[in-house]
């Protein structure tokens, strides 16, 4: 395994177990932007793609494109927990 890929996997094993502790929506935002946004982790390695060779590339660009689709469902899936939580609290 690649540092790249090291990055990437440590990324992502940092990223889903934050989503969990997320208590409003406001803070599933901040960790949105945190690692999908312009500036975000993982936006940057992806950014860095460019520099690997053709093969490394894909392989990489793969695991990275599971990362990032995996934290989005996490986020959404996060988001509507809250949203029922809330409904549920005010019922």
């Amino acid at each position: 395994m690649t540092a790249i890929e090291q990055e990437i996997a440590a990324l992502s094993e940092t990223a889903l177990g934050e989503v969990p502790q997320a208590a409003s929506p406001e803070e599933l935002e901040a960790l949105r932007v945190k690692y999908l946004g312009r500036k975000g982790s993982l936006t940057k390695v992806l950014r860095g793609l460019k520099d690997l060779d053709p093969d490394l590339r894909r392989q990489v660009g793969a695991q990275a494109n599971r990362v990032k689709e995996s934290l989005e469902t996490a986020l959404a899936h996060a988001h509507i927990g809250l949203k029922e939580a809330a409904a549920r609290a005010a019922a």
